[in-house]
């Protein structure tokens, strides 16, 4: 099966800006009613004294009356509505399916905004880019970092009715990219009876989130039937997944993170150049609130891990976040207190935690790099994987017990921290709900 139809059935679009972008877009007046944005929900009506339901864990209420999921078959492609894809992300994450048909994905839907509506996507996604070109400097700013523009010359764009008007048999799951002002649509889609896939922090708390390298196996029992899954902030997949060899291996106790973001985690919304051209901005107590979303996603992501008892409450974890004139892929420093005492000399020591990073059983979401000066965003070498290095380790001089350890590491923030930890999620997913398709018609 092709990724794209045919012109004449050309998909369509919604378009949405960055996460944090304070400026709202443009939208069309909709056709359906204020009330009908509102998520469609038929509740049970109780009787004064009654005790009502309470709400089940993955954030969608027992009360409401919601369409059954779809079956998803093994022997055809996994149909993928892209919701966001003319953002930064999606358009991104749209070139890379395109150019790996061998993955298996084929996008119904590509879904904007009414400024983008009926227009091919390569068209939008080249106007986008030329104007962060020309915003952050025709020398800084290359295009084809993220984003291959013939890979996309077979899309269309349509507006959110377009998925909606063709319900949920028409795809088999939604990848949602939206800003959390656009949320009530992600609301409206999960009603629809459509499995929503999101990175989106709209409600990202109600919802089970998965890096699911680290805790997948917490949902794999019942993720085939899940509404709704949430990835985290991309710092906090980049994070979670350089600290796992180290929650796997050791008693860890405090975290200490500092993440060096790049423009690109912005999107396509523009910060004025004056405050990063150049430069280096503190974003902690910007509007953004990135130092808060990482302490909490990283401590809610381990929160199920047998040896993740010190990150759980989040009181160990401490974030500090700065925006640097870097295109692409965010370093994270990350120093971690554990409670054992590590071998010296410091040699030994990151000798052991090279090898503990090398393991077989975490290759397909890290790489090890142990030149010096490396890890770097520049030569960040895959768009999937969290790259580990700069390791050191200083043992508390006696009577203290322990040691601090230190890894760094680069994650595409728009690749793996965003659009790829949520196709990894996409796979679990589509995974375990055509084994259950199987199992049902056995």
């Amino acid at each position: 099966m092709p990724l794209f139809k045919s012109n004449k059935e050309k998909p369509h679009l919604w378009l949405v800006k960055g996460a944090a972008d304070p400026s709202p877009m443009p939208v069309e007046n909709r056709t359906l009613s204020e009330k009908n944005l509102e998520p469609k929900r038929r509740c049970i009506q109780f009787k004064e004294g009654a005790k009502v339901p309470e709400p089940r864990a993955d954030g969608v209420s027992c009360l409401s009356s919601i369409p059954a999921l779809q079956p998803i078959r093994s022997s055809q492609n996994v149909r993928i509505a892209l919701v966001g894809a003319t953002g930064l992300v999606g358009r991104s994450c749209a070139s890379f399916l395109a150019n790996h048909p061998e993955m298996g994905y084929s996008i119904t839907h590509f879904i904007g905004s009414s400024l983008s509506k009926d227009r091919d996507l390569a068209d939008v996604s080249d106007e986008k880019e030329k104007k962060l070109r020309s915003h952050y400097g025709e020398d800084f700013w290359h295009s084809e970092a993220d984003v291959d523009l013939s890979a996309l010359k077979d899309a269309v764009v349509c507006d959110i009715e377009a998925l909606l008007s063709s319900g949920p048999t028409s795809c088999d799951v939604v990848l949602s990219f939206l800003a959390p002002r656009l949320g009530h649509l992600e609301d409206e889609m999960i009603h629809a009876g459509f499995r929503v896939v999101s990175i989106s922090p709209h409600k990202r708390m109600d919802y089970p989130l998965i890096v699911p390298v680290v805790n997948g196996d917490s949902v794999q029992d019942r993720i085939s039937s899940l509404r709704c899954v949430k990835s985290p902030n991309c710092c906090s997949v980049g994070s979670t997944v350089a600290l796992l060899p180290l929650v796997d291996s050791f008693t860890v106790e405090q975290v200490f993170i500092t993440t060096f973001q790049t423009l690109s985690g912005r999107g396509d919304a523009l910060y004025p150049a004056e405050k990063v051209v150049g430069n280096v901005y503190p974003i902690g107590a910007t509007e953004e609130r990135t130092e808060e979303y990482i302490s909490r996603e990283v401590s809610r992501v381990f929160r199920g891990h047998p040896r993740g008892a010190g990150l759980a409450s989040g009181e160990g974890i401490h974030v500090s976040a700065y925006r640097v004139y870097v295109q692409k892929n965010h370093l994270l420093d990350i120093r971690v207190k554990i409670k054992e005492t590590l071998p010296t000399p410091s040699t030994a020591a990151q000798a052991f935690l090279e090898a503990m990073y090398s393991k077989l059983k975490y290759a397909g979401d890290i790489t090890v790099n142990t030149e010096v000066g490396e890890p770097r965003p520049r030569s960040h070498p895959d768009c999937q994987k969290v790259t580990v290095g700069n390791f050191s380790v200083e043992s508390l001089a006696p009577p203290q017990t322990g040691s601090w350890v230190r890894v760094s590491a680069t994650v595409d923030n728009v690749g793996k921290g965003a659009w790829g930890n949520a196709m990894d999620i996409t796979q679990q997913v589509v995974a375990a709900a055509v084994q259950s398709s199987s199992a049902s018609r056995d």
